[in-house]
């Protein structure tokens, strides 16, 4: 038996192979701590048995405020701890590399690299850190993790 993408069989069809690695399907993540106002929000997944890779783009509109506080999953984690990347864009400016982590089953919260001490360390985004959020500032989360379920 061979099992691929949620499928289990002898011998995998054309038409089972063709699902499995297709489009990715959008979701409406929650995200605390942010009023999207024209903000946009682009957040897709892929959900292959039970690894689920996600990316959401945040971007500030001129009537956005707030920061990232955490972003919800599109399902359920197995645990938390699961690591990915962020990237903090203060536009015209400076960007700042991060990381995002699960950190419970079904939100992500996002940290941002920092070098305040003799080793770089990682501080959770809030109204100041790294900078104070406005019109065309971004975040970018990529992350890959155990889905509690099987995928359908």
């Amino acid at each position: 038996m061979a099992t691929f993408g949620g499928f289990t069989a002898a011998v995998l069809t054309a038409a089972e192979l063709n699902t499995a690695g297709g489009a990715w399907s959008t979701w409406t993540p929650t995200i605390a701590s942010w009023t999207q106002g024209n903000g946009t929000v682009v957040a897709v997944y892929e959900q292959v048995g039970r690894t689920v890779n996600c990316y959401v783009l945040i971007t500030w509109g001129t009537t956005s405020s707030g920061f990232i506080g955490t972003v919800s999953l599109p399902k359920t984690a197995a645990r938390s701890g699961a690591l990915g990347s962020a990237y903090i864009v203060d536009s015209g400016s400076a960007s700042y590399p991060g990381i995002c982590q699960v950190s419970s089953t079904t939100v992500t919260s996002v940290f941002c690299f920092g070098s305040a001490a003799a080793y770089a360390g990682a501080a959770a985004l809030s109204a100041t850190v790294p900078f104070t959020f406005a019109t065309a500032d971004n975040v970018s989360l990529s992350l890959t993790y155990e889905a509690a379920a099987d995928g359908t």
